[in-house]
């Protein structure tokens, strides 16, 4: 009976001891498992936060950018005739100008095309000297190529449209030898300008051009100018010489309006006098200018 009874009673206090240890795997299971559930709840915040926060900045980024973007463009639109203008210099000034206000993201580019703009003007300048050389000596040969002078001449003027730089709200680069200014209408109401052919010679240092604009003024006074288009004849002969020829006296008054109206054109520096010539066509003036 005994062991009978103490069998069964080891088999109670096995069953407490398995209860007893079951009853602590609970309260541990119950434990761990509350803090690790607080854990996370406490650490959602700040990660729901962080992550929230590092999707703003992202998107503020990127509304940034777009703002830049559009900042860009608009300014791009708004100074595209600065941009685009022939005269270089105001090119440069329009590159300096975003090369300092820009955003760090597309000042190199303007500070680059800045660089690239100031090579392109001096080289341009080189070349303007080299053809101002070459010009004055091709005007200056005992036999003038008019050819040679002319492509000269036109190449000047590509160049000085385009370099250069002065005064406010005028192109830079003025070509130092277009002095012409208007001329002034004939000042005698008994003289018909319409009624006189006039024909132009020249020399010196005077370039076609400087001829076309006078000889197109003085055919918009009134005198019927032969060959405006053409700049008059370049010719040695006319070296020298500051004077309005005409074959008859009763042109003589003509020939001395004619010769006021060159005079007031700057062209020449020398008085313009009428002078009586017996080659003159009857009907016609003939204007011989140097410098």
């Amino acid at each position: 009976m005994s062991n009978g009874a103490d069998s069964q009673f080891d088999i109670e206090r096995e069953k407490l001891s398995v209860e007893r240890y079951k009853s602590k795997l609970d309260f541990w299971k119950f434990v761990l498992g509350s803090v690790c559930a607080a854990i996370a709840i406490a650490a959602i915040p700040p990660s729901f936060q962080l992550a929230t926060a590092f999707l703003e900045s992202v998107r503020s980024d990127k509304d940034r950018q777009v703002k830049q973007q559009e900042f860009r463009d608009g300014y791009i639109k708004d100074f595209l005739n600065n941009a685009l203008n022939q005269d270089i210099e105001l090119r440069i000034r329009f590159a300096q100008y975003f090369a300092f206000v820009s955003a760090d993201t597309f000042r190199k580019g303007w500070n680059d095309y800045r660089s690239e703009l100031q090579k392109q003007r001096d080289d341009i300048r080189k070349d303007i000297d080299q053809m101002e050389g070459d010009w004055l000596k091709a005007v200056r040969a005992k036999e003038p190529d008019d050819l040679r002078i002319e492509h000269l001449e036109r190449r000047l003027k590509w160049a000085y449209a385009e370099v250069g730089y002065v005064e406010k709200d005028r192109s830079a680069s003025i070509n130092p030898r277009a002095k012409v200014q208007v001329p002034e209408l004939p000042s005698d109401k008994n003289i018909q300008a319409a009624n006189y052919r006039v024909f132009v010679q020249f020399a010196g240092v005077i370039t076609r051009d400087e001829m076309r604009v006078m000889m197109r003024k003085l055919g918009d006074v009134g005198w019927n100018v032969q060959g405006a288009e053409l700049g008059g004849e370049r010719t040695p002969a006319a070296a020298g010489l500051q004077e309005v020829r005409f074959s008859d006296a009763v042109d003589e008054a003509a020939a001395r309006v004619l010769a006021q109206a060159v005079q007031a054109s700057s062209i020449v520096s020398r008085p313009v006098v009428a002078k009586l010539s017996s080659g003159v066509p009857k009907g016609a003036l003939e204007v011989w200018i140097s410098r």
